[in-house]
């Protein structure tokens, strides 16, 4: 029969072999996730937000950019005078 510390020596290997695996099989997850939505272009904000990123982009010039500004007045922008989001 095995002594503790040789248990505890066993556990401390096991949660290794367990943490490096798990990275390996993440990291292949995450590929194959971010192949699939390259192929079937999808965004992190979904399918049906697509038409908004379309808009998004024609507005901002720049795809992801949104043009809102830093304010002190409640959310509002001092630019468009919008409620932003909080």
């Amino acid at each position: 029969m095995a002594t503790y510390k040789q248990l505890l020596a066993e556990k401390e290997k096991l949660e290794t072999q367990l943490a490096e695996v798990r990275q390996s099989e993440v990291a292949g997850v995450v590929e194959k996730i971010q192949d699939l939505m390259a192929e079937y272009e999808l965004t992190v904000h979904g399918p049906e937000d697509r038409r908004h990123l379309d808009r998004a982009w024609s507005c901002t010039g720049v795809a992801g950019e949104e043009s809102r500004q830093v304010s002190d007045s409640g959310g509002v922008s001092r630019s468009t005078g919008i409620r932003l989001p909080s």
